[in-house]
């Protein structure tokens, strides 16, 4: 949505109407469902200010439960989550590795996540398979079903896309004590892993391999500013990855209600725990954009030339086009879907070029 709207107006005398003029959008807390929207910001804003354990498992699944309307488990979900967590502890155990050794933890988080696993018993018999998570090339942004963005959807069907996939790794590392970051390309996450000398490796789970540096920027889509900006190829703390999951929440309350002040207390509470994530601003200028339009409609004002004779209404002119001004000087420059997926297909191209090296033990 993000663009430079001039304002959408007929042109005809202005005129501030009988009626009060409104400066926020429509509320929509009186439809259904919305209550487990307004449940999961307090649960995930609670986090965020330290009055509850930051947890990223929790965060996910109120996130997702809320588009469900609270149809999902969290008991299941747990259970799912430490089903995985078992098999990761049996292909340590296979190979004879130390559930602490950090290293090892990181291998084989990456083999659950990308390889053909099988555990066998002592008759060299094959008593557990486990086939690799694949990427959905179905809808893989979520414009026509939202929930192939889910990480429950992943875990249900084995395919997932960039939000998906990196964010459950993300989880089962969590869940074992193993160091690891969110990081963001266009139109992409993945992890940031130290290796054994404390070098950096970047683990793109949509191919399931290693990436360099030099790849993830060859896409053309990331400017120096981006760079030096930190939108791009940066890590992700603990906080700044559950004030994510309030830029997740705010979208799915978008895609099912609308948008309305609850989408704005999601960005910025988000935003201030992570000023710079470029998703979260956008979400936050399409705010304001749909804003100023509902005000201007309501005054009908002709023309531009005639707001500053409507001072609220100016100031959010003002605000929209600030924040037009932030997004395009942060070095952002949107990524086609057809792009992205030829710079996802160019990994196999380039497969000699990236890091040999691989974290193991």
């Amino acid at each position: 949505m993000h663009g430079r709207l001039c304002c959408p107006m007929p042109i005809r005398k202005a005129n501030a109407g009988q009626r009060p003029v409104s400066y926020e959008l429509p509320d929509l807390s009186k439809m259904e469902g919305t209550e487990y929207y307004r449940q999961a910001l307090a649960e995930i804003g609670d986090m965020l200010e330290g009055k509850k354990p930051l947890d990223l498992k929790r965060a996910v699944f109120l996130v997702e439960n809320a588009y469900f309307g609270n149809r999902l488990n969290y008991a299941w979900f747990t259970r799912d989550v430490a089903a995985m967590k078992e098999i990761v502890l049996a292909i340590l155990k296979a190979e004879g590795y130390s559930p602490d050794n950090d290293l090892a933890k990181k291998w084989a988080l990456h083999r659950f996540m990308s390889d053909t696993v099988e555990l066998k018993g002592t008759n060299e018999k094959v008593y557990f398979a486990h086939t690799p998570f694949g990427y959905d090339f179905d809808d893989p942004f979520g414009k026509e079903d939202w929930t192939k963005m889910f990480v429950t959807k992943l875990m249900k069907s084995g395919k997932g896309q960039c939000h998906s996939l990196p964010i459950l790794y993300l989880i089962l590392a969590e869940q074992m004590g193993v160091e690891a970051y969110l990081a963001f390309a266009p139109q992409d996450s993945y992890i940031r892993l130290r290796g054994a000398q404390g070098n950096w490796y970047n683990l793109e789970l949509t191919v399931g391999r290693y990436s360099s540096d030099s790849w993830l920027t060859g896409s053309g889509f990331i400017k120096s500013e981006a760079l030096m900006n930190r939108l791009y190829l940066d890590t992700l703390g603990k906080k700044e990855t559950i004030a994510a999951c309030l830029g997740d929440l705010a979208k799915g309350y978008t895609r099912k209600y609308g948008y309305d002040g609850f989408v704005l207390s999601c960005v910025e509470k988000a935003l201030e725990y992570d000023s710079k994530n470029i998703f979260t601003l956008q979400l936050y200028s399409d705010y304001h954009t749909l804003l100023f339009g509902h005000v201007v409609r309501q005054l009908n004002v002709p023309t531009l030339e005639y707001l500053p004779n409507f001072p609220r209404a100016y100031e959010l002119y003002v605000r929209r086009n600030q924040l037009y001004d932030l997004i395009d000087q942060s070095g952002y420059e949107p990524m086609p879907e057809e792009a992205y997926r030829r710079w996802l297909q160019s990994f196999e191209a380039q497969a000699a070029r990236q890091p040999k090296p691989v974290i193991r033990p």
